[in-house]
């Protein structure tokens, strides 16, 4: 074979070599794409599946969400409905986009209005039509005029033509509009106004109240005081208290209408008469009164005639204290510059008309100041005993001593016991410190070494609010003292107070074994029945009897029968406040067996009561 046709057939061959393996290697590709396609149709199918799942959980999420919203729905609107208040939604544009029935039941307004989505302002226009607004004042309807929807919270009351009351508030929403909602609350002000008369009529007797007398100053005093004079007239009824709990508080009850009564009938018809406490009356009177108007006194006179009350004839007095309101005064300055007057009217004795000055105020304050001093000085213990003697007027000699409490205060220096006293007693810090006196002086009389007597001074609150027993008892234990040796002296005023416990309290003591002592007998008003009942072994004249001896024939004469009364009853007498030697001379030749007062012996302290 020549070479070409070797060549050629070698060509061949390898033709034929490459076209088989271009063959192999095609259907070797041709499987691979065919398994990559096999695995993307395969994933493909995966995916649609895994898809179908999520399609169909999806599609039971919002078969079931649906189903929640519209139960959901249906349970807001069963609320929406049933709910007290009455609620309108009004969207951005004005339009009523939710209502419920008792809105409709509320404003009486006609549903088939609501039903057709109506703007608001057709509500309005309706609303006028039916005069829904005629009770509301005339700032609230001008309000309505504008649109009633403005950008901020709003609330306000109203009522409507049938007496029902309104609360209505008005809260926007973000988007624009308002959720508007209704509230009945005729009842709460009913209830309100029956409180509010509670508080502003007196249910006993029917006048105004105290509260009723601020508020009419605070709105009728103006405009009065421009026209004419006004005044507060304050008073209380004298000893209510001990008539009250004599007689029975349903007595006590019917002498307050009886005093109400009689007030209302005595004034004009132009002031106003009030009850502002238990016993406390004021009357706002615009009539001219001053200092020589005679008004108060005929009124104290008129209160003062006798009551009848279920047959029985009883008689009260009066203290009344009177204020000018003055063109800058407040109705709480007046009121209490009213009760200043009308406690310096009882301090000044009862039964008085006192018409209120400037200084009162200073000294009300004068006495504040120092009332906070005496508790300050009862805490501390700043309080001593002065021992005054008692002298038997024919021999001279000292029988006993009175034990006085004595104060310095650090600021005022030393303060009269006629001033402390009373504050001491009112404040109740009497209590503590009458039983210190009665200790100290207990304990300063067992250290002497003569059988001398110590007569202390008992408070009528010491009888009511102590023990006073029990106190006596206890203190003459610890220090020793014989109880002949302690005498007690009460006042006539304790007698009145109320005389079964006192009486009571009076026995048990004497039967501890000490004496007992009626204190400035004739200058308050017990009567002589009181010398029979009370346990009493020595009485004391009232230093203003002894100060007037041998100048005023009257008191000579109520000294030498108390001297008399005495010797009979067998009881000592000791006069007070000798300070001259012509008062001594005179009680001599009036057998007064016993004297005291600054001529035979001052207060003294305890070391020179001791030494004597």
């Amino acid at each position: 074979m020549t070479l070409p046709i070797i060549l050629e057939l070698a060509l061949c061959a390898a033709a034929v070599v490459l076209l088989v393996v271009w063959q192999v290697l095609a259907r070797r590709n041709y499987r691979a794409v065919l398994e990559r396609h096999r695995a993307e149709l395969r994933a493909a199918y995966d995916l649609s599946v895994q898809q179908a799942l999520m399609l169909e959980t999806t599609t039971a999420a919002l078969k079931a969400g649906e189903a929640t919203l519209e139960e959901r729905s249906g349970a807001l609107d069963t609320t929406l409905q049933h709910i007290d208040q009455g609620i309108l939604m009004i969207d951005a544009a004005g339009v009523v986009v939710v209502y419920n029935h008792r809105v409709v039941e509320m404003l009486d307004l006609p549903v088939e209005l609501l039903a057709a989505r109506p703007n608001f302002d057709e509500i309005l226009k309706y609303q006028w039509g039916t005069q829904e607004f005629s009770r509301t004042s005339q700032s609230l309807q001008e309000f309505v005029r504008s649109g009633g929807i403005v950008a901020t919270t709003q609330l306000y009351e109203r009522e409507r033509p049938n007496g029902m009351c309104l609360e209505v508030r008005s809260q926007p929403l973000v988007g624009g509009g308002i959720v508007r909602t209704f509230t009945d609350i005729t009842e709460t002000k009913r209830s309100q106004a029956l409180i509010e008369r509670a508080a502003m009529v007196d249910e006993l007797t029917g006048l105004p109240t105290r509260l009723a007398l601020e508020r009419r100053l605070q709105v009728q005093l103006a405009p009065l005081r421009d026209d004419r004079p006004v005044n507060l007239l304050y008073l209380n009824l004298d000893r209510f208290r001990l008539l009250n709990d004599a007689r029975g508080h349903e007595i006590g009850d019917r002498i307050l209408v009886a005093v109400a009564e009689r007030l209302t009938e005595f004034c004009g018809p132009d002031d106003i008469v009030c009850r502002v406490g238990g016993d406390e009356f004021a009357i706002l009177r615009t009539d001219t009164l001053n200092a020589d108007d005679d008004f108060p006194n005929r009124l104290r006179a008129a209160l003062s005639d006798s009551h009848m009350v279920d047959g029985v004839e009883v008689s009260i007095t009066a203290s009344v204290g009177v204020v000018r309101v003055e063109s800058d005064a407040s109705p709480a300055t007046l009121i209490r510059t009213a009760d200043i007057a009308l406690n310096r009217a009882k301090d000044a004795g009862r039964n008085q008309v006192c018409h209120y000055a400037p200084s009162m105020t200073v000294a009300r304050e004068q006495r504040f100041q120092l009332e906070q001093s005496l508790r300050e000085a009862v805490r501390n213990n700043a309080f001593r005993l002065a021992y005054q003697p008692i002298i038997a007027v024919e021999s001279g000699a000292i029988v006993g001593y009175e034990a006085l409490l004595r104060w310095t205060d650090r600021l005022r220096g030393e303060i009269s016991p006629g001033e402390f006293i009373p504050i001491a007693e009112a404040t109740g810090l009497i209590i503590p410190l009458g039983r210190s006196a009665l200790e100290w002086a207990c304990f300063e009389a067992a250290s002497w070494s003569t059988d001398r007597t110590v007569a202390v001074n008992l408070s009528p609150a010491q009888f009511q609010r102590d023990d006073i027993v029990h106190a006596v008892r206890d203190v003459l234990a610890r220090s020793g003292l014989a109880p002949e040796r302690l005498e007690l002296e009460v006042t006539e005023g304790m007698l009145l107070e109320d005389t079964g416990p006192v009486l009571q309290a009076m026995k048990e003591l004497q039967r501890t074994g000490v004496a007992l002592t009626l204190d400035d007998f004739g200058a308050g008003h017990a009567g002589l029945s009181y010398l029979r009942r009370f346990p009493f072994k020595k009485m004391k004249i009232d230093g203003s009897f002894v100060r007037n001896l041998g100048s005023d024939r009257e008191s000579d004469a109520i000294v030498e029968a108390i001297l008399l009364l005495g010797k009979r009853l067998d009881m000592r007498v000791v006069a007070e406040g000798v300070e001259t030697e012509a008062q001594l001379e005179q009680l001599r030749r009036m057998q007064c067996p016993y004297v005291q007062g600054y001529l035979t012996g001052r207060p003294m302290p305890p070391e020179q009561a001791r030494a004597l």
